[in-house]
């Protein structure tokens, strides 16, 4: 009967025992817990298709305003040539590669005959660096050979549009 009991006592301890590690599955070694930590084995690098990038900064708010200036300022024949025309615009501009500049301009209404666009050489002139850092360009437009009398008097009176165009240098 002694053996029994034992037996019976033996066999409830290994029941707590085995209870015990099935409610706290946690494995400790000296009383301290461990747990898995990650390895790399297997270093992979992630590349990305980046497509070319300029932005010009508040480019809606800006305006050319053509000034009477005296034909000399714009390389051209005064006897020839006259009235003739200048003006400018400033911007903030920035790319991911190095980007050449260019203009594109459309008369509107008969009083501009001759006239072209070209950067300011003062202000960094037509190349922007690719590094993504702003810089400051200056686009103007002259025009001569123009005909003021085809069009009503005014302050800023449209005579058409200066376009920034931009390729790769």
């Amino acid at each position: 009967m002694v053996k029994r009991s034992l037996l019976a006592i033996a066999i409830v301890a290994l029941f707590v025992t085995a209870a015990s590690a099935a409610v706290n599955p946690a494995k400790y070694d000296d009383h301290w817990p461990y747990e898995y930590v990650a390895v790399d084995i297997c270093v992979i690098p992630v590349y990305m298709d980046v497509g070319m990038y300029v932005q010009i900064t508040d480019c809606g708010k800006k305006k050319i305003v053509l000034k009477q200036v005296n034909c000399e300022e714009i390389e051209k024949s005064p006897a020839d040539d006259f009235p003739c025309y200048k003006g400018c615009a400033e911007f903030e501009i920035r790319a991911n590669f190095e980007a050449k500049l260019g203009t594109n301009l459309v008369k509107e209404g008969p009083t501009i005959k001759e006239w072209a666009g070209f950067y300011n050489a003062d202000k960094g002139g037509d190349i922007v660096p690719g590094d993504g850092a702003y810089y400051t360009r200056e686009v103007c437009v002259k025009a001569w050979k123009t005909e003021i009398w085809t069009t009503a008097p005014g302050d800023e009176v449209k005579v058409g549009t200066c376009a920034v165009t931009v390729k790769p240098n």
